[in-house]
Order: C-alpha cells, then structure tokens, then sequence
C-alpha cells in the first residue's frame, strides 16, 4: 500500500536511493518514508500512517515506533502546545478596590 513514488523529487531521501532504516519489515517502510508522509500529509494518527504508507498493516511490531515518529515528527495543534492561563490571584473589581 506504499503511495510513493520515488519519483516525485519532494522528498530528497527517498528519490536519492537512500531511504533509511526499516520501520515496517512487512511492508518494507522505511523510516524516511514515515517522516515524510507524517509531515507532508500532517499525519497523527498510526491509523493515518497505515493509510499512506502501509506501515503498521501487518503484525503491528511498529506501531510503538510509529507512535514515536508521530510524537516527534506529526504537527501539534494548538491547544496541544498551550494550556488555559489559570490566573495567579483573583481578580479584584475595580468598584471593590480599595485607594
């Protein structure tokens, strides 16, 4: 189920011959194949990773590493990267404040 042609010239590993360590031996994915699909498609899912690549389709070995390359490689969204401001100390309305 490997989507990639080698022969799109955007991913300078995979069209260079050089396509890294194997992530999927049953589907012989690579690990530059992976990172790439991951970024370029904006992939977070292992499920979304099966779809592009194949990895993670036959006996599930890789899913563990295939997590990994999400958490390193995938783009977080937002309200991933920043939590709610909990304010330090109440607020104090103006008509309460004392001068």
């Amino acid at each position: 189920m490997n989507s990639c042609s080698k022969q799109c010239g955007s991913c300078p590993n995979a069209c260079s011959g050089s396509h890294g360590d194997l992530i999927c031996r049953c589907l012989g994915v690579t690990e530059d194949e992976v990172i790439h699909a991951i970024t370029r498609f904006e992939i977070k899912t292992v499920k979304e990773i099966r779809l592009k690549t194949g990895a993670g389709d036959g006996c599930n070995a890789c899913h563990k590493k295939l997590s990994m390359y999400l958490s390193l490689y995938s783009p977080a969204t937002p309200s991933m990267l920043t939590a709610p401001a909990i304010p330090t100390s109440p607020a104090i309305p103006a008509t309460l404040a004392v001068a």
